[in-house]
């Protein structure tokens, strides 16, 4: 096990994973997804809701990125046919049209 410096842990968001989820790892929480920057709350969390759902599920610390996604990640074709097929309407794709080649 890696030792944690301290001002990693005070920099850290802790989040809980399904990693058996059909579409991956997938990031669960109670209501909605959620991450916590206090490990003992994280903790608590994991407790209940693998009470809930079972011991599959791990904690995790989020790794933070020092820059932002800055070039294109997905064809606007791709998008568009995602679009359609989850019903999404109207949708703005020049709010993302740097993400998109």
């Amino acid at each position: 096990m890696r030792s944690v410096e301290i001002n990693e842990t005070e920099a850290s968001v802790y989040i809980i994973i399904n990693p058996r989820h059909p579409l991956g790892l997938m990031v669960v929480g109670q209501d909605d997804p959620v991450g916590f920057r206090d490990p003992v709350e994280a903790v608590s969390e994991l407790g209940v809701l693998r009470q809930r759902f079972g011991g599959h599920l791990i904690l995790c610390r989020a790794v933070p990125v020092e820059e932002p996604v800055e070039e294109p990640v997905a064809g606007r074709g791709g998008l568009e046919q995602f679009n359609e097929e989850a019903e999404v309407e109207e949708f703005p794709y020049e709010l993302v049209e740097e993400y998109l080649f």
